[in-house]
């Protein structure tokens, strides 16, 4: 039984190790995305702060074309 008990005891331990290396690595790996997304929104000359202030409708607007389509 206490064989038993120590396999137990090295398997709860080891699992416990997994889950932490593993949540480092989830949380490095997300917070290098959204590092990466400011400095892209910082290289397209629109701070973070202001793309997130902006929306969807800042980014919808640009694309509208300037003249409407005419129809033939």
């Amino acid at each position: 039984m206490s064989e038993l008990a120590w396999a137990l005891t090295i398997l709860i331990v080891a699992a416990a190790a997994a889950g932490a290396l593993c949540d480092a690595l989830l949380r490095n790996t997300v917070a290098a995305f959204f590092l990466s997304a400011a400095v892209r929104s910082e290289r397209g000359g629109i701070s973070r702060r202001e793309a997130i202030r902006s929306g969807p409708s800042r980014r919808s607007s640009s694309c509208r074309p300037s003249s409407p389509r005419r129809s033939s």
